[in-house]
């Protein structure tokens, strides 16, 4: 078996090629779309076949690789059922085998940074007695994930780390996405004698560490996400989010201001696979109407659905809206005239720490949330 760890020096970002060198049959975790010829080229020259790109989660620091190397490898890409990415070949949840020639990656479903993170988990042989243990941005080296934004909670993530990812073998080998130090790899036991992060006693000691850190924005944020949602492909690139100041809650979920029928297509191409209309027709003079969205939407192959809501929130919308995000083969779009009433009916869909995460982040975006307090009698 061959394992090599690669670096894309721009977002500190580690990328992992792992291969059967008996079959020839490769993988990437976590793959770069700014380095995607260096894969290609090592490839080649190590007479490698790439049978599958894997992410970790649909990253925010970053463009990832899955698209390009698909389009021009052939090889099927792999993201968590979570992250409800239509544009990828196959979705894995908890427990799921990944197997490519000898090796097999179990898939460890450890929410918390992100709520479709994963970590891949290589377990010990007789040809590799230690364990390997991909850890995304779930483990770092001397720090974890940070957890203020795609619906992240600190408190899942203490129990992903805590119930899962350190119950493995102290000598089990960690190889995170990321490393701001140039630290390359660390063991589970390493980390639990010395991640700052790791000596705390109960959950809310691990959620006040979190709460605190104040950390800014990832510079590539506004451009990664909309792109990763479209597993980077480059087509997904050019839109301008600006346009109709689109604040994304989750991977999953995003609201904004009124669109125009000419916008659907490209939000077609930005990965959503649902668009909501929050907003009663005739509100404004020169809104298009509910039929001509509609209409859009069914020439771009997006699922649709009108839910005007005016000043208050009936319990039959938000169950409606609910229904459609659950029934959503991929991220959800909802827009009204600011995108306010869209995101308060979406926060009372969601219930317990999500919802309170989620109310934090709305907050964090500028939303007036009265509609929602009322809703929910906070």
């Amino acid at each position: 078996m061959l394992i090599r760890q690669l670096f894309d020096q721009a977002s500190y970002t580690y990328s992992y090629l792992l291969a059967d060198t008996d079959s020839g049959e490769a993988l990437l975790i976590d793959p770069v779309f700014e380095q995607t010829d260096l894969y290609i080229q090592l490839l080649s020259e190590l007479k490698l076949s790439l049978k599958y790109a894997l992410d970790t989660h649909v990253h925010a620091d970053h463009i990832t690789a899955l698209g390009a190397l698909r389009e021009r490898l052939g090889c099927q890409t792999i993201v968590s059922h979570i992250s409800g990415l239509a544009c990828a070949d196959q979705h894995v949840a908890d427990g799921d085998k990944i197997h490519c020639g000898k090796i097999a990656l179990t898939v460890l479903a450890t929410p918390g940074h992100t709520d479709d993170s994963l970590c891949f988990y290589l377990a010990p042989s007789a040809s590799n007695p230690q364990g390997y243990l991909f850890s995304g941005d779930t483990l770092l080296i001397r720090g974890t994930g940070r957890t203020d934004f795609q619906n992240g909670s600190a408190e899942t993530l203490y129990h992903s780390l805590f119930n899962k990812v350190l119950t493995l073998a102290d000598d089990t080998l960690v190889y995170p996405a990321h490393d701001y130090k140039g630290w390359t790899q660390s063991s589970i036991g390493e980390e639990k004698a010395n991640n700052p992060r790791l000596q705390v006693s109960q959950a809310s000691e691990f959620v006040d560490i979190m709460h605190n850190l104040k950390l800014a924005n990832p510079k590539m944020m506004d451009v990664a996400i909309p792109a990763n949602l479209q597993c980077g492909q480059k087509t997904s690139q050019p839109f301008d989010e600006s346009k109709l100041k689109m604040k994304r809650h989750t991977a999953a979920f995003t609201t904004a201001e009124q669109i125009q029928p000419s916008d659907v297509a490209a939000i077609a191409a930005k990965g959503y696979s649902l668009i909501i209309n929050n907003r009663p027709d005739n509100e404004a003079e020169g809104q298009p109407s509910s039929d001509e969205i509609a209409q859009a939407a069914a020439d771009a192959g997006l699922q649709y659905a009108h839910i005007p809501i005016q000043r208050s929130l009936p319990q039959n919308a938000i169950d409606e809206m609910a229904s459609q995000l659950q029934k959503a083969q991929g991220p959800s779009f909802a827009f009204c005239r600011t995108g306010t009433r869209s995101t308060n009916l979406w926060l009372c869909t969601l219930k317990g720490a999500e919802q309170a995460q989620a109310i934090e982040h709305a907050k964090t975006l500028g939303y007036d949330l009265s509609l929602a307090k009322q809703a929910l009698n906070l």
